[in-house]
């Protein structure tokens, strides 16, 4: 016998079958997994697609976006785990970047207030020390405590200091690191080899023998090298002589 049309059992609704929809957690796992700038980004990424499983698979079929959920999670943990090495290298770095440069120049300048100027000269590069080597440290150092006072410290941390642009065709690179004195705060230049600065950073050896010439901008403005910039000659431009004119 037909069903009745007309009865109420006709319009139940529980017969309807809907259409699965896209869990929203899978979604979400998938664009954390890509804002691969933000740290923490990839945990969050993976646990919301280990929820987003969970949930899809006790849904009985009414929620869907596995894949989504697995991209999520894969992606996560791919950009977790470049996060962490990165983060592992920039802390191996600050701390080659402390005992191989800060310590030794610390010491150098210690023993410069002492009158021992071994450690300092062991800073330079032989190619670049002048002549009289021993003399011009001692006018140079005298000359910064003079302005500064004494000396009392360089940062304890290395990522205070700051690499200045390099130009193509530079033969050096330039840091400025703070520097402590009696007198206030001095902004230290310091000039190295940009092919061998790379080995300190690696942790391969120190700063000792690297640095071509250390400078301190003083607060008032005043700039002390260790080995003066050479003055540059201006050029004058060459003058033609105009012919006489030939008599007709």
């Amino acid at each position: 016998m037909s069903q009745n049309p007309y009865s109420p059992d006709a319009f139940n609704t529980s017969s309807i079958i809907e259409a699965p929809r896209t869990s929203l957690s899978a979604i979400a796992s998938l664009v954390k997994s890509l804002i691969c700038c933000i740290p923490g980004a990839g945990i969050l990424a993976t646990l919301f697609g280990a929820i987003s499983i969970v949930r899809i698979s006790s849904s009985n079929g009414r929620k869907c976006g596995r894949m989504l959920a697995f991209a999520g999670i894969v992606i996560g943990l791919l950009v977790t785990a470049i996060q962490v090495a990165v983060l592992i290298g920039a802390v191996q770095v600050i701390k080659n970047v402390n005992t191989n440069i800060i310590t030794p120049m610390k010491t150098a300048f210690t023993q410069l207030e002492q009158g021992q100027l071994d450690g300092f000269q062991a800073l330079l590069d032989p190619k670049v020390l002048p002549a009289d080597a021993q003399g011009q440290t001692k006018r140079f150092w005298a000359e910064v405590t003079a302005e500064m006072g004494a000396f009392q410290g360089l940062p304890e941390q290395g990522f205070q200091f700051q690499q200045r642009p390099v130009k193509p065709g530079d033969l050096t690179i330039t840091y400025d690191f703070p520097a402590k004195f009696a007198n206030g705060i001095a902004q230290m230049e310091l000039t190295v080899d940009p092919q061998r600065i790379g080995d300190v950073a690696f942790g391969k050896s120190t700063i000792n023998g690297m640095i071509q010439n250390i400078a301190f901008r003083t607060p008032s403005g005043k700039i002390i090298s260790l080995i003066p910039p050479t003055p540059t000659t201006p050029t004058t431009p060459a003058t033609t002589t105009p012919p006489t004119p030939s008599n007709p």
